[in-house]
């Protein structure tokens, strides 16, 4: 039995009995049922994770032993459904405030935000829009190292290619398109960002990761339809959604007038449910 700490993340694997394309990979829904020790329940998903592969990440708010089964929409694939397991959950890392005082919510009395504790957060962020997608790893941890060292408390950036970077360094897009036009989700582009993602959590800041960049021509947010921005979008929360997170659901776009039903079916499609699993506070971020 794997041991975790509180508000820290848990990774757990399955593996499928078959090969699927990407399209087909990305889009298979795999649900992650966990109970706490006190016996309430949770839900989470699952994300696709390459070839066969399938991962998923939890942080655990009590300590104790947690269980969990795994349900997939093709219940034939013995790797992904009908599994199950558990793990321990032991007290929380004092020495990092994000674990010591929990995940940010706002406060009872809604005028500012906190820990899940109580204790006051005020957030003062870096906008380092490509710096996940484009630092070394050198460069990145010299980056969060003198943040926290200024008393920073997050870290802005954003999750995908877009018309500010169109590939990372390595030519890897978090997407493309197939001949019949289908969405394939690129998991070997995320792979490089998963360890940057935690080290800032690790430097006790927090991670406010940009879901739908959506300016104009090249950004997800922009060119995406809502069916295929609410599977992107939770994609990214089910990679990340365990980590010490913000979500900014869109990025510097025009979500006035008409445009706002269509961000709000957005928004209702990713995070409707999320009190099943991670309640994490999410907002947008508006154009200038």
């Amino acid at each position: 039995m794997a041991d975790t700490r509180m508000h820290e993340v848990f990774q757990g694997e399955l593996t499928s009995q078959r090969d699927r394309a990407p399209a087909s990979a990305g889009a298979l829904k795999v649900t992650i049922e966990l109970k706490s020790p006190s016996g309430k329940p949770r839900a989470i998903d699952a994300f696709w994770d390459g070839e066969r592969r399938w991962r998923f990440r939890f942080s655990p708010d009590e300590t104790g032993e947690w269980t969990w089964n795994s349900v997939s929409a093709e219940a034939d694939d013995a790797g992904l459904h009908g599994l199950s397991g558990r793990f321990a959950c032991t007290p929380a890392d004092k020495n990092n405030p994000l674990y010591a005082h929990g995940p940010i919510v706002v406060s009872k009395d809604k005028t500012h935000f906190t820990h899940s504790d109580g204790t006051p957060w005020f957030w003062l962020a870096d906008t380092a829009w490509n710096g996940v997608l484009a630092a070394t790893d050198e460069h990145w941890n010299t980056f969060l190292t003198t943040r926290a060292r200024q008393r920073f408390t997050a870290v802005q950036f954003v999750s995908s290619h877009w018309r500010g970077l169109s590939s990372d360094p390595t030519g890897q897009h978090a997407y493309t398109r197939n001949a019949a036009g289908e969405i394939e989700l690129n998991p070997a582009f995320f792979h490089r960002l998963d360890g940057r993602v935690a080290a800032i959590n690790a430097h006790g800041l927090v991670a406010v990761p940009v879901m739908l960049w959506a300016i104009g021509k090249g950004d997800p947010g922009f060119e995406l339809s809502e069916p295929e921005a609410i599977a992107f979008s939770r994609y990214l929360q089910a990679r990340w959604g365990a980590h010490s997170v913000i979500w900014f659901l869109g990025g510097d776009g025009d979500y006035r007038g008409e445009k706002a039903a269509r961000w709000h079916r957005i928004g209702q499609g990713v995070f409707a449910d999320r009190e099943r699993g991670h309640h994490r506070l999410a907002t947008m971020h508006p154009g200038g």
